[in-house]
């Protein structure tokens, strides 16, 4: 009747730590990309949450532009 301890609920979405932690990036980048707009979030009182699928896009599309401007691999 209970839940099995290995199934893994993925939230709507994520707490500025938990999205720095799921896109390997700092909090303060990610709170700087949350001013800049560059990032969309949803605010709630003190709380900044950044929607999963947001975050999937965001990635998405800073990986396709970093293939862009260095289509050889380099970094």
């Amino acid at each position: 009747m209970g839940r099995s301890a290995s199934t893994q609920v993925t939230p709507l979405a994520y707490t500025i730590a938990q999205t720095s932690k799921a896109s390997a990036f700092s909090e303060n980048y990610i709170r700087r990309l949350i001013s800049r707009r560059l990032l969309p979030s949803v605010r709630s009182g003190r709380s900044i949450r950044v929607l999963v699928s947001d975050l999937e896009e965001f990635l998405r599309q800073h990986r396709s532009d970093r293939a862009v401007s260095h289509p050889d691999g380099r970094q």
